[in-house]
C-alpha cells in the first residue's frame, strides 16, 4: 500500500504540473520530450535496479512467500523472510544473519516455501546399521520413537524404509511429519538422540567405515 500511494502521488503531481504549465501557455512538448530522454538515459544506466524493481512487483503480486515464512533458496540457505522490498528481499538465516537477496534471483530460481500452503513439513532421518543387526527390530524402534513423540503428527503415519546396501552399513530412511516447520530442527535433534540411546539399549550397532589392509 505505501508503494501504491507513492505511485499515485507522483502521477497526480506530474499531471497537475502539466495542467498548470499548459494553463500559462508554456510549451509542454519540450518538457515531455526532455523527460522522455532523461527517463531513457536513467533506464539504461539503472537496468539492473529496474529489473529488481519489476521482480519486486512480481513477488508482491504473485506472493510465493510472505513475511514470516520460512524458505529454502536454490543455493541451500534456509531462513525466515523479514522484509520484501522493491530491490531486494531480506531473509534471516538460522545463524541469525540477514541475507539480502536481489529480487530477480528469487523470481528466476527455485525457492521452497516450507510454510505454504500450511506449516506442516516432512522430516527425514537417514541412519546406517550393522549388517548383522536385525532390520525389523531397528525399524520398529525408530517407528516407536516417532509415533510417541508428542509433536509428530499421527496422520500421515511415520514410516521407515530399508533403502540400500551401503559399504559398511544397511541404510534405513524414516519419514515423519511435523505440524510447525519452525520446530523441525528441534524435533529432529530429540528423535536422533532417542534413536541412538535406544539402539545402544537394544544392541543395534551403528557402524563406521573400516578399511582392512593386508600386507
Amino acid at each position: 500500500m505505501p508503494l501504491i500511494e507513492k505511485i499515485v502521488f507522483i502521477f497526480i503531481f506530474l499531471t497537475g504540473l502539466i495542467i498548470v504549465l499548459k494553463h500559462f501557455n508554456y510549451d509542454i512538448l519540450s518538457l515531455v520530450t526532455a523527460l522522455g530522454v532523461t527517463s531513457l538515459a536513467i533506464g539504461l544506466a539503472a537496468k539492473d535496479t529496474l529489473a529488481n524493481m519489476i521482480s519486486g512487483f512480481t513477488l508482491m503480486l504473485d506472493r510465493p512467500f510472505r513475511v514470516g515464512d520460512r524458505v529454502q533458496l536454490a543455493s541451500g540457505e534456509i531462513g525466515d523472510v523479514v522484509e520484501i522490498g522493491l530491490r531486494s528481499t531480506r531473509i534471516k538465516t538460522l545463524d541469525s544473519n540477514v541475507l539480502v537477496v536481489p529480487n530477480t534471483e528469487l523470481v528466476n530460481t527455485k525457492v521452497i516455501n516450507q510454510c505454504y500452503p500450511d506449516k506442516t513439513i516432512r522430516g527425514r532421518i537417514k541412519i546406517g546399521i550393522a549388517y548383522r543387526s536385525d532390520i525389523d527390530k531397528a525399524k520398529q524402534v525408530m517407528l516407536d520413537i516417532a509415533r510417541f513423540h508428542k509433536q509428530v503428527l499421527k496422520e500421515p503415519v511415520p514410516f521407515v524404509q530399508f533403502t540400500e546396501f551401503g559399504d559398511s552399513a544397511l541404510i534405513l530412511l524414516m519419514f515423519y511429519w511435523v505440524y510447525n516447520c519452525f520446530d523441525l530442527f528441534v524435533i529432529q535433534d530429540e528423535i536422533n538422540s532417542q534413536i541412538k540411546k535406544r539402539f545402544e539399549q537394544e544392541g543395534i550397532e551403528i557402524p563406521y567405515p573400516v578399511r582392512t589392509v593386508y600386507v
